[in-house]
């Protein structure tokens, strides 16, 4: 299918085993006022809740691709990417609400210019409060100053975790950023066909990043956008993350180092890789302590 052919936006969900939250987050979909052509596809990982069986019946409307096993965010995504046939794609993830007309106001802003590849919502918590949802490139140093390490939490203010983590101005204005969450992330179906999918070698976590680095590096404007804004559910209980996703994170933040940074450099690969290290140590220790 060629580009003039294309138009309206498809939105990607990779569910696994998310309850009542993804058929919450479809009836959003379908009461946000968008306007113009829409197609909406859910990749269920396997659930073992039935969260897909139900929202089948409930919407009708929605295309379903059911795997045998849980293949990870990427390769799901990929799969609903393949099956899709927008001008843009959005990866939803299935614990979000869209908040009306925030989908036509992505579309009309992605839009508006030809250099725009990406862009990412505003994120709240179920409260109303900001999720931070953009962020610089990370260098060595956020090996240890992330968003969820010990030592970010415990000094919070500190200047390279504000640098990383954009903490040092207001988001209610949109701006040219790094990248964004892939929790609510909006491709110019160009950008896909230019760049590739998503790196399958990133099972879960930073594969956002990398689709975002990729696009800077073609030419290509990752643009943070609050005017939209969407409700993710995910800030119900940062405390109960378990080791499992501890041990993805740093996995794969190692693959991304590695991948752009570490290519030929092999000091710098052995430091990254003891930075990632403490930080994961660090992190499982503090994790013990709030128990």
């Amino acid at each position: 299918m060629n580009e003039l052919s294309r138009k309206g936006i498809s939105i990607i969900i990779v569910n696994y085993n998310s309850g009542e939250l993804l058929s919450k987050s479809l009836e959003s979909i379908f009461n946000s006022g968008y306007d113009s052509d829409i197609e909406v596809i859910v990749v269920d990982n396997n659930s073992s809740d039935n969260s897909a069986g139900k929202a089948r019946v409930i919407f009708p409307q929605v295309a379903f691709i059911q795997n045998d096993r849980n293949l990870g965010f990427a390769k799901a995504n990929n799969l609903g990417i393949k099956k899709s046939k927008g001008r843009s794609v959005l990866l939803l993830n299935p614990d979000t609400v869209i908040m009306q007309d925030a989908l036509q106001k992505m579309v009309e802003f992605m839009n508006s210019s030809p250099d725009i590849g990406i862009i990412g919502a505003k994120l709240l918590n179920p409260n109303g409060s900001i999720q931070l949802s953009c962020r610089s490139f990370p260098s060595w140093i956020n090996a240890i100053h992330n968003r969820y390490s010990p030592v970010t939490r415990l000094f919070p203010k500190n200047k390279y975790a504000a640098r990383y983590l954009h903490t040092d101005w207001t988001h209610d204005e949109p701006r040219q950023v790094d990248w964004l969450s892939g929790a609510c992330l909006m491709i110019k179906r160009e950008v896909l066909e230019q760049i590739g999918l998503f790196d399958e070698d990133f099972f879960m976590y930073c594969e956002d990043i990398d689709i975002c680095y990729r696009s800077k590096q073609a030419g290509w404007k990752n643009f943070y956008y609050p005017h939209a804004k969407v409700i993710h559910y995910i800030g119900r209980g940062k405390k109960k993350v378990s080791i499992k996703s501890i041990i993805f994170h740093h996995i794969s933040m190692y693959k991304f180092f590695r991948k752009h940074y570490c290519k030929n450099r092999i000091v710098f690969n052995i430091l990254t890789f003891y930075g990632i290290m403490i930080s994961f140590i660090l992190t499982l220790i503090y994790k013990r302590r709030i128990k």
